[in-house]
This record gives structure tokens, C-alpha cells and sequence, in this order.
């Protein structure tokens, strides 16, 4: 069992990224859905610090951490965030390393 801060978690366990773990590597293969099925959340990021508003945070207009306003990043990237899907648990497979060639 990994526990990482949501900001980490977002990074890694992403599909196809390589997790190192007590010296193995792993890929991340597929999240595992809740019985109830996929429930998305709303979220706003804020494109200055980082902060990650959720529930209630969505709908507002300036970030609570640094109080720069919730738009869209300079390539056009909203803030907000309709269909976010919680990846709380994530299945992955142990990657082989390859030995360069001599």
C-alpha cells in the first residue's frame, strides 16, 4: 500500500507511468472502479501555486491559497475541471529492466 499527497498521486500513478518501489519498478496498468461505478468529481487548479479546490472550492473565482484568479493556464487550459476521476486505487505490473547490450 502507497500513500501519496493528491499533487504526487496526480503525477505518478497517471496510466503508464513507472513507480520504483523497495528497489523494483512497476508500471500503472489500470485504476480499479468503485461497485457503485464512476462518480467524477469538479475541481479548479490553480495554475499559480498549485492548489487543488475540490467540492464547494469549485465554484470559486479566486484561488484560497494564494488568491491569484482561477482562469485558464497561457496555452488555454481551463481551471475548472468537469470530469475528474478519482484514481484512489491502482492496479500495476512489475516492469523487467533490460540489460543494455555489449
Amino acid at each position: 500500500m502507497l500513500s501519496r499527497p493528491r499533487v504526487v498521486a496526480i503525477r505518478e500513478l497517471a496510466p503508464s507511468n513507472i513507480l520504483y518501489y523497495e528497489g523494483a519498478k512497476f508500471e500503472v496498468f489500470k485504476t480499479k472502479i468503485p461497485v457503485g461505478g464512476l462518480q467524477y468529481e469538479q475541481v479548479a487548479v490553480c495554475y499559480q501555486c498549485g492548489y487543488f479546490h475540490s467540492g464547494e472550492g469549485y465554484q470559486r473565482d479566486t484561488c484560497h491559497n494564494c488568491g491569484a484568479s482561477l482562469d485558464a493556464d497561457e496555452q488555454g487550459n481551463s481551471a475548472k475541471l468537469n470530469h475528474l476521476l478519482p484514481m484512489e486505487i491502482v492496479i500495476t505490473k512489475r516492469r523487467v529492466g533490460r540489460r543494455p547490450s555489449r
